[in-house]
């Protein structure tokens, strides 16, 4: 993997905080589905399983993607000083283009990686999102568990997140569609507002909130990461006791 910090010389992470949590769940839980005392991997070649230990390490290099791309995006930020795009001199565009790539990448990351999460808890806790919608989002599987009353615990703290970053995450999701189904992200606020037909510069977006909004969808993804795979992992011990006992 493409190590971003490379680009500015810069060290490789030292993991800590919700990111470290995260990525611990994961492993811990790769770990209960197989032998508890083994390392991800071992798990007695069982398809199921393998299955299962592909889909949660996926998810971490999901992470590792967003949360890189949010770096080089902040890198890219400060470099940005003027808040019109025909003011800048060349240089200064290409800091500003190379600083849209990176944010555009990591907001489009956020719904990618949540959404590999949703598939991922629909089909270990057998949720059957696909039989309402086949094509479903996390946000559909979190709706499907509330409303059939389905592992409530773990519902009730998805749905407790949800809603903590409900309001970054809607300004997410809209430019996520706006530059998926329509031109460029960037351009969305002048089109809501009406302001491009009077304004003839192209103005730089609010890239303070921005940055707020993306590692607030950041902290939801490693939280939600978190409470998934610590609770699949104590699922998975009673799971394999009630079988031993049957």
């Amino acid at each position: 993997m493409l190590l971003l910090r490379e680009l500015f010389n810069e060290p490789k992470r030292k993991d800590e905080g919700s990111l470290l949590e995260a990525k611990q769940a994961i492993v811990q839980f790769c770990r209960k589905i197989g032998n508890p005392a083994s390392s991800p991997g071992k798990n007695n070649g069982d398809p199921k399983l393998i299955e299962q230990e592909r889909w949660a390490m996926g998810l971490i290099d999901a992470l590792e993607e967003l949360e890189q791309s949010i770096y080089a995006s902040e890198k890219y930020r400060h470099r940005i000083k003027l808040s019109a795009v025909e003011h800048m001199n060349e240089e200064e565009r290409v800091n500003y283009r190379t600083y849209l790539y990176f944010y555009k990448n990591a907001f489009i990351r956020v719904f990618s990686l949540l959404d590999k999460l949703g598939y991922f808890m629909n089909e270990y806790l057998g949720v059957h999102t696909e039989r309402v919608k086949p094509r479903f989002s996390y946000f559909t599987v979190l709706r499907e568990m509330r409303e059939k009353k389905y592992e409530p615990e773990l519902s009730a703290e998805l749905d407790r997140l949800k809603e903590k970053y409900e309001i970054a995450l809607k300004r997410l999701r809209e430019q996520r569609n706006f530059e998926i189904h329509s031109i460029n992200y960037e351009l969305l606020n002048d089109s809501i507002s009406g302001r491009g037909k009077f304004d003839p510069l192209r103005r730089v977006e609010d890239l303070e909130r921005n940055y707020f909004d993306i590692l607030q969808a950041l902290e939801m993804a490693t939280s939600s990461l978190t409470t998934v795979f610590s609770y699949c992992a104590r699922k998975s011990v009673m799971d394999q006791r009630r079988n031993r006992r049957s």
